[in-house]
């Protein structure tokens, strides 16, 4: 394995195009295990991947999302050298980016970084985004991948630890007021599923026996639903070639 990961980043600093992609690609496939995530990948694979992400070639661009929003996972080596790296700033620019693909990259990112994160790195998040910005989007939003994503970024943002620190930002009447007039459109049944869950916690916040079973309601389905074995397999979906 040692001389993979060798040859790798060797490939990513080629000049040729073709080894780049294919030396993302492995990485991108190795950044699906967990036991890869906290052993194999090391401050020199970020500050390559930081590079990638930055190049002016879509196909390395998209390639570099998909693998940097599996290793922005709390329990990732790779967490801390990133943000450190400005990765945020990178992924909230990218959400309002003309390729498809590579916007529900950066908002699954987004949401696979918020997961169990410090409050500062959520209050980051949302200040990036802003208030505004979310309610325009629940508002507004067709793309349905997209609004699952933020419905799931929402779910993270508001766990049981940060609720209080947080709702209070967004107004918790207008918040709950927005979900429920998205409830009653005609979305599919998982956007369904995740704006429930987020109504049902959200209302139980004043209530403490309620919200201690909400909460462990919500983070249970989080950890099952959001990430599976912890691989992105609706991510994984996309073209990123």
């Amino acid at each position: 394995m040692t001389n993979l990961i060798s040859t790798a980043i060797d490939c990513c600093r080629s000049p040729h195009l073709s080894l780049q992609l294919a030396a993302l690609r492995l990485f991108h496939g190795l950044s699906r295990s967990v036991h890869q995530l906290r052993t194999t990948f090391n401050d020199t694979i970020c500050d390559i991947l930081l590079d990638a992400i930055k190049s002016s070639d879509l196909s390395i661009v998209k390639i570099s999302s998909c693998v940097i929003s599996n290793i922005v996972l709390e329990f990732s080596t790779c967490r801390t050298r990133l943000l450190s790296g400005g990765i945020l700033g990178i992924l909230l620019n990218f959400l309002t980016h003309t390729d498809h693909d590579l916007c529900i990259n950066s908002i699954w990112a987004l949401r696979n970084l918020s997961y169990l994160s410090v409050l500062q790195i959520k209050q980051d998040i949302i200040n990036g985004l802003t208030i505004d910005r979310i309610y325009s989007l629940l508002d507004q939003c067709t793309d349905e991948q997209f609004l699952l994503c933020l419905l799931s970024l929402l779910r993270n943002l508001f766990d049981e630890k940060d609720t209080d620190a947080l709702l209070p930002l967004f107004n918790a009447t207008k918040l709950l007021t927005t979900l429920q007039q998205l409830l009653e459109k005609n979305h599919p049944e998982g956007i369904h599923r995740e704006i429930t869950t987020l109504i049902d916690h959200l209302n139980s916040s004043n209530n403490p026996y309620q919200q201690r079973m909400s909460s462990e309601s919500m983070n249970s389905t989080c950890r099952t639903s959001l990430f599976p074995e912890y691989v992105c397999d609706e991510m994984d979906q996309l073209d990123c070639s």
